[in-house]
């Protein structure tokens, strides 16, 4: 580990099994934990990773925006596009929805991302993976009390401890957080509990959330020149917000994993009570409820000097949505009457394989194939306003292909081909494509093709890639408060990326990551949701117990559709730690200097927003202050 910069990035060889694990001779970067992360969004430990846009956009009610190589930048809220695991545990739902609010960065270890062709092995709406894993349970770990205070009324406290219960350790986080926000409308709150259990080679798992925020929605651009942290008032006239509860189970051993849940999730948006007149109308309050479950099997075999990975998954989400008006008589914000109610499905069954031959003592080829078929099933319960069931089947077949060679002291080069897909999710396919009601039943699958080469070693990795999609689905705006969504014609993407890291000396390190994606429809109009070009630098110093960091970020324009578009921007933020020793045990003092020059910046943009308030504003200048005492 680099311990003196925020993020601590290996490009080393590593293990050659992908499936649930490292990938060799690909584009994988490992983010390693470091204790100036601690108590961070995971936005900032995302930033220096090459080829991710992470927006933390102060809205706790839409959670992270997160695309990787322009794939999952259509989305307004949670993840799309993209596969998250948890400590084995998919945060990606069948249907290809995702979200990060309950992965417990305090006892984060580190996060694998993976780019490019090989992502497909992970299956259907994988344009990246992310897989975060928790430190293991050794039972050993102190009892640790943190408390952090900050700008615009943030406060955490947070209690973790090890426990031994026979042969098993136990590691407990519990934590809570709150915040008012730096813009009206944006208050929020969580409380999050994760347990891990690990004995002989089991890992158990649980993890339970509890979110509430209030959501400030975008501003327009005359808006946000003239009153950058304002809120526009329908959000505030109609208590625009979002309620969130969850739990899992998950259970990982050599041979595979399975997990099983529930996430309720009520949100009140703002759309107009003459809007909702029509009697087709499903209402301005949604009402989620869902069940979801899943398990993984693998089998590692060797076929003689040839290294096997064969795999069968199933997965399934049952939804129960409602929809009501969000008024009652003149009053505003409140859930009215029922004008929705349905029961959808989504059920995968993944079978993949992985090979990786060596061919020398220097050469390796890798091999993988995923055949995915995913059932998706709306069954409409209120029906005095029509029936708008519906139902789609989608089959994808995805192979991929890729070589590495060792060159001279610790470089290696390697080239990667596949294909992918993506298929739409419940929420894209709730609406026709022109906004009318009913299951969207010509709504297709996108298909991608990718190619990728790269250099990397001795801190350094360089790659290249290229894809272009088939039918990509793409944000079409809204109708009367619908999402609506489409496929266009093609995508072409092509980029580079580069990240590097150094130590100058014993006392200070260096880190610098370069983004450049060139993403155009197939009318030269630029893909919106994902910057062309990203920055990072991060320059870190240690000695004798104090650590320090100043961290520069920038990005160029962020475009929300073919006329909007966020301005560019370049950021500073500082961090310093100071660590010790009482008679309790070791402590941290953390201080983190976030915009230190108070640049005004959106954040973030809300791709497609039929109503012209895209931007979101990013943070001004902002303090936090940690204390964390361990007890021995």
């Amino acid at each position: 580990m680099i311990p003196a910069i925020l993020l601590a990035v290996s490009n080393a060889a590593l293990p050659p099994v992908l499936v649930q694990g490292r990938a060799e001779g690909l584009a994988a970067t490992v983010i390693t934990a470091e204790p100036l992360l601690q108590e961070r969004p995971v936005a900032d430990w995302l930033a220096g990773a090459p080829g991710v846009f992470a927006a933390e956009r102060g809205n706790y009610a839409q959670d992270t925006q997160l695309s990787i190589r322009g794939f999952g930048a259509r989305s307004s809220f949670g993840v799309r596009g993209l596969r998250v695991y948890v400590d084995g545990i998919p945060a990606t739902m069948p249907d290809g929805s995702g979200s990060l609010s309950h992965v417990p960065l305090a006892s984060l270890e580190s996060i694998e991302l993976l780019r490019g062709p090989f992502s497909a092995l992970y299956g259907s709406n994988s344009g990246g993976v992310l897989v975060f894993s928790t430190r293991s349970a050794n039972g050993h770990e102190p009892l640790r009390l943190s408390v952090q205070t900050g700008s615009f009324g943030e406060r955490l406290l947070r209690v973790q401890s090890g426990h031994r219960l026979g042969d098993a350790g136990l590691r407990v986080d519990a934590s809570t957080w709150q915040q008012t926000g730096w813009r009206p409308q944006a208050a929020a709150e969580r409380q999050l509990l994760d347990l891990r259990l690990d004995q002989q080679g089991l890992r158990l798992s649980f993890n339970a959330l509890r979110q509430s925020g209030d959501d400030p929605q975008g501003l327009s651009r005359a808006q946000w020149d003239a009153k950058p942290f304002s809120t526009a008032p329908p959000a505030l006239a109609f208590n625009t917000r979002k309620t969130t509860d969850q739990w899992q189970l998950g259970a990982g051993w050599s041979g595979g994993n399975a997990w099983a849940g529930q996430r309720q999730v009520r949100q009140w948006q703002s759309i107009p009570a003459a809007v909702q007149a029509p009697a087709s109308h499903p209402g301005g309050v949604i009402e989620l409820a869902r069940n979801f479950a899943g398990l993984d099997l693998r089998t590692h075999r060797m076929l003689g000097t040839a290294t096997a990975v064969l795999g069968l998954a199933v997965e399934g989400q049952w939804d129960e949505r409602k929809g009501f008006e969000n008024f009652i008589g003149s009053q505003l914000g409140l859930t009215g009457a029922l004008r929705r109610a349905e029961r959808n499905r989504a059920l995968g069954l993944d079978l993949y394989a992985q090979l990786r031959q060596p061919l020398s003592a220097a050469t390796s080829l890798q091999a993988g194939l995923r055949g995915s078929r995913l059932q998706m099933r709306s069954q409409d319960h209120f029906t005095g306003n029509g029936d708008d069931s519906g139902s789609r089947s989608f089959a994808t077949l995805s192979p991929m292909l890729g070589i590495s060679h060792r060159v001279g002291s610790g470089w290696s080069l390697y080239a990667s081909a596949g294909s992918a897909h993506e298929t739409p999710t419940l929420n894209e396919l709730a609406y026709r494509s022109d906004g009318s009601s009913g299951f969207n039943t010509s709504l297709q699958a996108q298909q991608s093709r990718q190619i990728e080469i790269g250099v990397r070693g001795n801190g350094l990795e360089l790659s290249a890639f290229s894809a272009r999609s088939r039918d990509e689905i793409i944000a079409l705006g809204s109708v009367g408060g619908r999402a609506r969504f489409g496929n266009a014609e093609g995508i072409r993407r092509s980029g580079a990326e580069l990240s590097w890291q150094q130590s100058i000396n014993a006392a200070w390190d260096l880190q610098l990551a370069l983004t450049a994606l060139h993403a155009r429809l197939s009318d030269g109009t630029v893909l919106p949701g994902a910057p062309a070009q990203q920055a990072f630098a991060a320059l870190g110093w240690q000695v004798d117990g104090w650590r320090a960091q100043a961290r520069l970020q920038a990005q160029s324009k962020l475009w929300a559709d073919a006329r909007n578009a966020a301005p560019g921007f370049g950021l500073l933020h500082l961090a310093l730690q100071r660590e010790g020793h009482n008679p309790a045990g070791p402590w941290q003092l953390r201080l983190a200097l976030d915009n230190l020059f108070d640049k005004r910046h959106a954040a973030s943009v809300i791709v497609a927003e039929a109503n012209g308030r895209f931007l979101e504003p990013g943070a001004p200048r902002r303090w936090q202050l940690g204390f964390s005492q361990s007890f021995l």
